[in-house]
């Protein structure tokens, strides 16, 4: 809907709002969406063949017009509605129905979700769905830097193109206890130092807004997580 407003902002009497579109990015590791391009086409293959069940791209209905993405048979024969198999920039979602507004197999104007871990890196999402345990993966994946508004430049250094994340959303705050507790924290400080700025020697922290299932010792849990009260 953000993306759909984005472009017709017309229908208010102004103009579209320019620049990158408005993408969601689902981050969240091989074990349920593929890591690099490669790995994708390779299992779309798959999908197709009926080797595996689940549509390795996630969705299995466009988000906007719920036209149903995935394989289908027709005179004997598998075919797949809803992936455009890209082979210079991986496979793209888009709707089956070309009369929907995100039926196009223009990456611009395609569903805007990303799945693939080298796409989202190529193209960082609007909003990324991550988990925990990926925050990781950051020491040994130096283009991921680019979800930070940063970008790697000749193997040596990196350059900040675009103002990094500026809203944390954690889910579940009352599972990161204990260990993992420990543990997260210590990413959470280098997440926190990633997506904050600095202008004029004044440091701009991002937003962090936390849910749990209890209140109970909330307060000084989000002080030891975050060392925030």
């Amino acid at each position: 809907a953000m993306e759909f407003l984005r472009r017709h902002t017309d229908l208010h009497k102004q103009s579209g709002i320019k620049g990158d579109r408005f993408s969601l990015g689902l981050w969240i590791g091989g074990s349920a969406t593929p890591n690099n391009i490669k790995a994708s086409t390779r299992q779309i293959k798959e999908f197709k063949e009926g080797t595996i069940e689940g549509n390795p791209l996630v969705l299995t209905d466009c988000p906007w017009c719920r036209a149903k993405i995935g394989r289908f048979k027709r005179f004997r024969k598998t075919f797949l509605r809803g992936i455009n198999e890209d082979k210079t920039e991986g496979p793209l979602l888009l709707c089956p129905d070309s009369s929907c507004d995100f039926g196009s197999d223009n990456r611009n104007l395609s569903i805007p979700v990303e799945v693939i871990d080298q796409r989202i890196y190529m193209y960082p999402p609007s909003v990324i769905i991550s988990t925990a345990d990926k925050l990781a993966l950051l020491a040994y994946r130096p283009k991921a830097g680019s979800l930070f508004g940063r970008k790697f430049i000749n193997n040596a250094e990196y350059k900040q193109i675009f103002r990094p994340p500026q809203l944390i959303i954690q889910d579940e705050l009352h599972l990161i206890s204990g260990p993992l507790g420990t543990m997260y924290a210590v990413y959470e400080g280098i997440i926190e130092s990633l997506c904050s700025e600095i202008n004029d020697n004044i440091v701009t922290k991002p937003k962090i807004i936390a849910s749990t299932a209890t209140i109970r010792n909330a307060e000084e849990q989000v002080k030891s997580v975050y060392a925030r009260s």
